[in-house]
C-alpha cells in the first residue's frame, strides 16, 4: 500500500510539472517580450516569432497596427511577417504600436494558442 501511494505522488508531482511548463509558453517577436519598447529597424532584421519553448513551432498569427487612421488587419500563415506587415513597419511615419494576436503554435501535432503580443514602436 505504500508503494501505490509514493508512485501516486511521483505521478502527480510530474503531472504538476508538466502542465506548469505548458503553462508557461508564450511567443516572443524578434526576441521580445509582450510590452517590450523595440527599434523598426531591429524588428525588420528579425522578423519572426518563437516559442519560449523551442518543441513549439509558431504555424499563424495575426498582426494588427493602426496607421493613418485606419485599422490594419494582417495575417501570416508561418511565424514569419509578410512583405505586407513590413511595408507597414517599414513606411515613413509607421505605426506607434502594433499587436500580434491569435498566435497557434504546433508541438506533436497538437494545436496550441499563446498569448497574444504587444510591442511599442521607436525609431
Amino acid at each position: 500500500m505504500k508503494n501505490k501511494f509514493i508512485s501516486f505522488c511521483v505521478l502527480a508531482t510530474c503531472l504538476l510539472i508538466t502542465s506548469t511548463t505548458q503553462a508557461q509558453v508564450y511567443a516572443t517577436v524578434a526576441g521580445y517580450k509582450d510590452g517590450a519598447t523595440v527599434k523598426v529597424s531591429e524588428l525588420l532584421n528579425d522578423c519572426s516569432l518563437l516559442a519560449s519553448d523551442s518543441t513549439y513551432k509558431i504555424i499563424s498569427f495575426d498582426f494588427s497596427c493602426i496607421y493613418k487612421e485606419q485599422l490594419n488587419l494582417l495575417q501570416s500563415k508561418d511565424n514569419k511577417l509578410t512583405q505586407d506587415m513590413k511595408n507597414l513597419l517599414n513606411a515613413k511615419e509607421h505605426p506607434a504600436k502594433i499587436y500580434i494576436e491569435s498566435i497557434t503554435a504546433i508541438k506533436d501535432g497538437e494545436k496550441k494558442k499563446l498569448k497574444g503580443v504587444n510591442l511599442v514602436l521607436v525609431d
